[in-house]
């Protein structure tokens, strides 16, 4: 049983290409389906990103109050 294990990636990957070859319109959802994946961890990646510098604008805005930032030597 664990061998099969190993050639199972190999065996569904020749298989698809079967599938494929027999059905065109498969290749045609297989990339729309990645496309659309990709899409939205785009959209995902964005979002964290967004998400990012809002919490960046309101951590630089509590070190640049008017005490403590006039004492930086880094201005």
């Amino acid at each position: 049983m664990q061998h099969i294990k190993c050639y199972l990636p190999g065996v569904t990957l020749i298989l698809m290409a079967g599938f494929i070859a027999a059905f065109p319109e498969i290749l045609v959802a297989i990339i729309s389906v990645f496309i659309l994946t990709m899409g939205v961890f785009v959209l995902y990646i964005g979002h964290g990103m967004r998400k990012s510098k809002i919490e960046l604008r309101i951590m630089d805005g509590r070190f640049r109050t008017s005490g403590w930032y006039r004492y930086c030597s880094f201005k």
